[in-house]
């Protein structure tokens, strides 16, 4: 049997009631309750960011990969939610790719300087 309650929408609600019920568990007013309860588990799972030895913002290929080490301890631990560690796995390629641009950019604006090349020609 179908719920019988309307949606914001007006229309009739398409999921199954609960047995015995008329109505499915979201519109027999449990709502707040399931509710209530997903946000209870998500701050469990945030309470163990504080746990974690907090980090500077990396700099090099040597703190980045800390960083990695760190997480990965702490996810395997069941310290560290795997949505926050996909994230900060996700954002660290980009990062070591541009500490590794910038350390080319400064290795040849040193030799630039060094051979008197100004934009890719060299000074009489």
């Amino acid at each position: 049997m179908r719920c019988i309650a309307t949606t914001r929408s007006n229309r009739r609600c398409g999921a199954n009631a609960l047995r015995g019920k008329r109505k499915c568990l979201l519109h027999s007013g449990n709502a707040a309750r399931i509710g209530q309860r997903g946000g209870l588990g998500r701050r469990r799972k945030l309470r163990h960011l504080q746990t974690m030895k907090q980090f500077a913002p990396p700099t090099t290929a040597a703190a980045v990969r800390d960083l990695l080490a760190e997480c990965e301890a702490a996810l395997l631990g069941g310290k560290l939610d795997s949505k926050v560690a996909s994230t900060v796995f996700y954002g660290a390629t980009p990062l070591l790719r541009s500490i590794e641009t910038s350390s080319l950019e400064t290795r040849v604006a040193a030799l630039e300087a060094k051979y008197g090349i100004k934009n890719g020609q060299q000074s009489q």
